[in-house]
């Protein structure tokens, strides 16, 4: 717990801190964080190719197809993992002698790995489900063809509705005439 003088100091020393004051010193201040590039929110850093990046998205957006939001999210994680790890093999970060240097170069690395891999089985795990999910539906509705919707007696009275089948609706709606062009 601090004493009564510390808080005293401390709301003094606030003062006397107010950060940066021109555009250029904000603009500075806001790159603090970034180092390294491997903790920080940016995506892609200054130096940093764009269209490389996109190029990686794509290439995953391409193969996984992601069909909700949740699934373009962890296509986007992807990316962001894997445009981590490409970051740090660019910048040498692995080839340092410093012991302790190459230790946070593998902590980083391993830290990416996993979020790349962890999105992917999470986007697999979905893509099962709500493939079972189709496939419970699919099986419904041919179980459901294969009943007669009525049933005809021997007798030759009317056809009775089948109880174990729904009803079923139809409204018929015209389709739209086609659209040809005005011909001038």
């Amino acid at each position: 717990m601090a004493t009564e003088a510390q808080v005293l100091a401390n709301r003094q020393n606030a003062q006397a801190s107010t950060g940066p004051k021109t555009p250029e010193g904000k603009a500075r201040s806001s790159q603090n964080r970034i180092a390294h590039g491997l903790t920080g929110r940016h995506i892609v850093l200054p130096g940093e190719d764009p269209a490389e990046f996109d190029n990686l998205l794509d290439a995953l957006w391409t193969e996984h197809q992601p069909q909700t939001p949740t699934e373009e999210i962890l296509v986007e994680e992807m990316a962001h993992a894997r445009w981590k790890t490409l970051r740090m093999f660019r910048r040498g970060l692995h080839q340092t002698s410093d012991l302790d240097g190459l230790a946070k170069f593998e902590r980083y690395e391993a830290t990416a790995r996993r979020a790349f891999y962890k999105a992917l089985e999470e986007l697999r795990r979905l893509r099962a489900a709500r493939d079972r999910e189709t496939a419970a539906q699919i099986k419904t509705v041919a179980a459901r063809l294969q009943r007669p919707a009525t049933i005809h007696p021997q007798n030759g009275s009317k056809p009775i509705p089948n109880p174990s089948v729904p009803a079923v609706t139809t409204t018929s709606t015209p389709f739209p005439a086609p659209l040809v062009p005005d011909k001038k």
